[in-house]
């Protein structure tokens, strides 16, 4: 019978040189949390910069990714790290030739979301997400401080 017990994400095997590989699979949301969180500030100067700045149209693929690799070389290793499953490993992501990580970033890429719109609307959802949850933590820190 289908249903979560027999759930396995959809997964993409990135060939990369002649005798390496890597597996990736899409980003889920505790994935995306956990890397906006890491890369909170970075990650919000390209959503304002490349998402909210593009206007109505929304960025293509090519164009967040090219942000990502000079602008966020750290975010853009995690991203692959959490795709393969090995988040603590991001440091070796940065090691890779450039052509490997533009491999993997868009098997992942392709794996997570559907069209270049999602990309937006994710990213705007968890940017509003962090913002509330620090906005609560500063409350609480506040509140703490007068109350002692």
């Amino acid at each position: 019978m289908p249903g979560l017990a027999t759930f396995k994400p959809q997964t993409e095997t990135v060939k990369l040189g002649e005798d390496q590989e890597v597996v990736v699979r899409g980003l889920s949301i505790t994935d995306l949390g956990a890397i906006l969180h890491e890369h909170a500030n970075t990650l919000d100067g390209l959503y304002k910069e490349h998402i909210i700045g593009a206007g109505e149209e929304p960025p293509e693929i090519d164009t967040l990714m090219r942000a990502l690799m000079t602008e966020a070389p750290q975010a853009m290793a995690s991203i692959i790290a959490h795709a393969a499953d090995e988040p603590e490993l991001s440091d070796v992501v940065l090691t890779m030739p450039g052509m490997d990580q533009i491999k993997l970033l868009l098997a992942v890429a392709a794996l997570t979301f559907k069209s270049e719109e999602e990309v937006g609307k994710i990213a705007e959802a968890l940017i509003r997400g962090m913002q509330a949850i620090t906005s609560t933590v500063q409350n609480v820190a506040d509140q703490s401080l007068l109350e002692a």
